[in-house]
């Protein structure tokens, strides 16, 4: 038979396994704890002899190892006890605690060093201890590589830079708002996009203005109490993201990696390495630390714009940040690192990459306003719909680089939304670049409301067509890629506002054997059709989205508007599978 003790003994053991807490310090603590009260507060009685209580579980493990500059989120003993931890040193070192684990970035380093740490545990009990642990870090040092390094991959012709201002240098200068600056991302693009043209043309002027930006990139990167460092905007601002001077950005760090590795192999000069490890680093670093890293389920997001007061979640920024990244990874792929870095941002692009959809175009950022039509991918850039076909090949190049099954899916959905026409370079010449071949229809109020307005790829504002004729119909031809997939799984119509909008309209094919298809009738306030309005100062544009699975024999198709007044409509699109034109782009964007 059990004791009084033993059978509180047990019953405790029983406890703790319920509870999940299976750590043999704490248990037995708690046993003697428990022996010391049944013992008259520890005095020796009946022959039993005094047992102290104070067993230190341990939360840290006693030693850790670094590479400079790597990350790491440790996990502490006995976590379901920890509310929160803090950590000071002897030496500097960044550190948060996230979602119950310890985040830790060794900083960079000349030699092996050891720094000693003190953690500060506040448990759930509200009681706190110290624990002291010792971290060695230990310097990378990278070779020159033996074979000439790809180009960034998305540098392009160096057209646009024939009548760009040099210092005396040979760098290039920026005007923002009159005032003639260094323009960090400016310089990296001018460098990679000449190293580009050398590389495949053996041109020895672009050969020459490479080296010249790329010097002033490996002498500018300014360096941090942490030992990495960052390219600064001390110039430029945008108060739409919170940056006003020496702020750090994603996009001009990845875009610098590149550089920097090119020009060490033309060099045969290993400082232009020391720097771009040094500048990768940056990417484990939040904002506050020049560092351009935020936090997104639990996972590093790289910010194009690094405020220290919030963070943007822009796209396309993150995307040119993981292919510098991707860049350091292919050359040196013996430093953990940048793979890390690189992975991480898969997983991360993985988690977040639904936000950016908006099922007929895409965001451009996820976090500030979204729904402003100047915060639209489809709504921005130098042409129409151009950052939403950035985000396609930005895309197409990611899925070279990983078989993810997520960013396949969102990819795939990106080229069906585009807006008929993608407007890429590197896809001149093939049949599968537009949408449309023909829109006719009824005649317009006047030849400035015609109908070539509704394929322009402009739905946000300004040009549109128009019509007073009642029950007004359009008749679309498509390209033949549309044969290739049995359905159009939507039909887009961008309306001028919510008075234009029919009550309902059919859809019919046109069969090119003679042979029309059956009308289908669509209402517009069907479960099955989506809305979306958007505001541009005096203008609006409403989406309407209409799920129609419609089976297509022919590449010709009618729509029917059952209105009784003026139809005015901004935009036309179509959704269906672009198998073709998916394939060939991933082709081209693999590297």
């Amino acid at each position: 038979m059990l004791t009084s003790f033993g059978a509180l003994t047990l019953y405790t053991i029983l406890i703790f396994i319920s509870l999940g807490i299976f750590d043999l310090k704490i248990l037995l603590a708690f046993i003697a704890s428990v022996l010391v009260s049944n013992c008259g507060g520890g005095s020796a009685k009946g022959g039993v002899l005094e047992i102290s209580a104070t067993v230190d579980p341990g939360y840290i493990e006693d030693n850790l190892y670094f590479l400079e500059g790597e990350y790491r989120f440790i996990k502490p003993k006995n976590a379901s006890l920890v509310k929160h931890i803090d950590i000071g040193s002897d030496s500097v070192i960044f550190t948060k605690f996230v979602n119950g684990q310890v985040y830790i970035v060794a900083p960079n380093i000349d030699q092996i060093t050891e720094i000693n740490l003190e953690f500060t545990i506040e448990l759930n009990d509200g009681t706190s201890l110290t624990e002291q642990t010792k971290l060695e870090i230990t310097p990378i040092n990278l070779n020159i590589p033996e074979t000439r390094p790809l180009p960034y991959a998305f540098a392009s012709a160096i057209g646009a830079y024939d009548a760009v201002s040099l210092d005396s240098n040979g760098v290039p200068l920026y005007n923002y708002k009159g005032e003639i600056t260094y323009h960090p991302s400016y310089i990296a693009a001018y460098a990679y996009n000449h190293y580009r043209d050398y590389y495949y043309h053996e041109n020895e002027s672009s050969k020459k203005k490479f080296l010249d930006a790329s010097m002033w990139l490996r002498d500018q990167c300014v360096y941090t109490t942490y030992g990495f460092c960052s390219y600064r905007y001390f110039n430029i601002e945008n108060e739409y993201y919170e940056v006003y001077s020496d702020w750090t950005s994603a996009l001009a760090q990845g875009q610098a990696l590149s550089s920097l590795i090119a020009a060490s192999y033309l060099t045969d000069d290993s400082s232009y390495l020391d720097v771009a490890y040094d500048a990768l680093s940056a990417f484990g670093y939040l904002a506050k630390d020049k560092g351009v890293m935020s936090f997104r389920s639990d996972l590093l997001w790289f910010e194009e714009y690094g405020s220290e007061t919030l963070d943007s979640g822009v796209l396309n920024g993150f995307i040119f940040a993981m292919a510098g990244i991707s860049n350091l990874s292919v050359n040196f792929p013996e430093i953990s690192l940048a793979s890390e870095f690189f992975d991480n941002g898969v997983s991360v692009l993985e988690s977040e990459i639904d936000k950016f959809d908006m099922h007929f175009t895409s965001h451009y950022n996820v976090n500030l306003d979204s729904d402003k039509i100047d915060q639209i991918a489809g709504a921005m850039g130098s042409g129409f719909d151009a950052y939403h076909e950035l985000h396609i090949a930005q895309l197409a190049w990611m899925l070279g680089k990983t078989s993810s099954k997520i960013i396949q899916q969102m990819y795939n959905k990106f080229i069906m939304y585009d807006f008929g026409l993608l407007n890429l370079g590197q896809l001149s010449g093939t049949g599968f670049m537009k949408k449309f071949n023909k829109v006719d229809g009824s005649q317009p109020i006047n030849s400035d409301y015609g109908l070539t307005r509704l394929t322009d790829e402009n739905w946000t504002y300004g040009a549109y067509w128009s019509t007073k004729i009642n029950s007004a119909h359009l008749e679309i031809v498509l390209n033949e890629d549309v044969l290739e997939t049995d359905f159009l799984t939507h039909l887009v119509l961008v309306f001028l506002d919510e008075s234009q909008v029919p009550p309902s309209i059919e859809i019919q094919s046109l069969g090119g054997d003679g042979v029309d298809g059956d009308k289908q009738s669509y209402s517009m306030s069907d479960a099955g059709v989506s809305t979306q309005i958007f505001q541009v100062s005096n203008f609006q544009s409403v989406v309407k989205i209409i799920e129609i699975n419609y089976p297509v024999s022919s590449t010709k198709i009618r729509i029917d508007f059952n209105n009784s007044g003026i139809i005015a409509l901004r935009e036309i699109n179509v959704f269906y599978q672009r198998t073709s034109l998916a394939q060939l782009m991933q082709e081209v964007f693999r590297q």
